[in-house]
């Protein structure tokens, strides 16, 4: 396939199309129609497909296994999860989709990677999708070389190589994301952008990335922080510039994500992290001993007092006193003289007794 100067079919990430889909009826299964219930052609198609298609895989997969390379994979993976889309928008009966699936499913099953080669395909939508966003990361990377002041040629070959997969992987109002772990800063990507308009940086080591390094989610990771920020702060972003949100402190900062229009910022709080939530239990927890200490110290000053000054005796006597009866304060003043330790170790009391 040629679309204006580029040349498809010669991309790099192409070069296992012919051989994986030689003497395969593929381009009939895909035809507008071909797996409808009506006529019923669906089970015959796939059956020839399947055949000729597994004996090209097990041939190309011979060179992939010695060069330990998964591209293989990641090729037959494509044109099944393609297959599995147009059974899904076939005019056909659940049942029949079910059958149908299950057909592919049947065929496949224990062959993909078998002698050692690491392949897999389960069929659950998730999984369509990480196998879709590390396929479109290997072939755009294969590819970029090739495409320079070619862009918009390649835009349009990717809506015909991925609108389908999406159509069968997302709804009307789904907003999938996904982050790769340890690529790209773990920035969060939009699934949809990223297979119909790619916008990264190839690094050196994109070919190490695996399906387990993929996380995908309905929602972008950001958008619940930034909801938080713009009710909490209302209108003091507004004045803020680009300047100024790109040297945001520890607290807060500028992430890049990718919308319809490509990447964009979202102005983002960060939570507090873990040493300042310790420093403020700490300071919580002084605050609480240093208020218990002192209480304690308040205690046994008073107890003290009570002990062993004049004040406890004074107090003692208070307490035993009758209501209403009433000491002189000079009787007051001798009981506490005499109740003294001082004075008890040089004065003897004498009780006066009438002769």
């Amino acid at each position: 396939m040629q679309t204006g100067s580029l040349n498809i079919d010669r991309l790099p990430s192409n070069k296992l199309k012919d051989e994986l889909l030689k003497d395969t009826n593929f381009t009939e299964v895909e035809k507008n129609g071909a797996l409808d219930e009506k006529p019923a052609n669906g089970i015959s198609l796939l059956t020839i497909f399947n055949q000729k298609a597994i004996i090209n895989f097990h041939h190309s997969k011979k060179s992939c296994s010695v060069k330990s390379d998964l591209k293989c994979c990641r090729d037959i993976n494509y044109y099944l999860d393609l297959i599995r889309a147009l059974i899904n928008f076939s005019d056909s009966s659940e049942d029949h989709k079910v059958a149908l699936k299950q057909l592919v499913k049947n065929a496949w099953e224990g062959r993909l990677g078998k002698s050692g080669y690491n392949c897999q395909n389960t069929s659950d939508e998730e999984s369509v999708r990480k196998r879709s966003i590390l396929k479109q990361l290997h072939d755009y990377c294969d590819d970029k070389n090739d495409i320079d002041g070619k862009e918009e040629e390649y835009k349009n070959y990717l809506k015909e190589k991925w609108n389908r997969i999406i159509s069968y992987t997302t709804s009307a109002n789904d907003n999938i994301y996904f982050k790769i772990e340890d690529w790209n800063n773990n920035q969060s990507v939009k699934y949809i952008d990223f297979l119909l308009k790619p916008q990264i940086e190839c690094s050196s080591n994109y070919n190490r990335i695996e399906l387990s390094h993929i996380s995908v989610s309905n929602e972008n990771p950001t958008t619940e922080v930034a909801r938080g920020v713009a009710v909490r702060n209302g209108d003091e972003d507004r004045g803020a510039t680009a300047d100024e949100q790109a040297n945001s402190g520890p607290g807060e900062g500028a992430r890049l994500t990718t919308s319809s229009e490509g990447y964009t910022t979202h102005h983002v709080v960060i939570e507090p992290r873990l040493e300042e939530k310790e420093g403020e239990m700490g300071s919580s927890l002084r605050e609480t001993l240093s208020a218990g200490f002192s209480v304690v110290g308040a205690v046994f000053f008073l107890f003290f007092l009570y002990k062993f000054s004049p004040v406890g005796p004074w107090i003692s006597t208070l307490i035993k006193k009758k209501p209403g009866e009433k000491r002189g304060t000079s009787d007051d003043e001798s009981f506490l003289f005499l109740n003294n330790p001082e004075h008890n170790n040089h004065y003897i009391s004498y009780n006066s007794i009438s002769h």
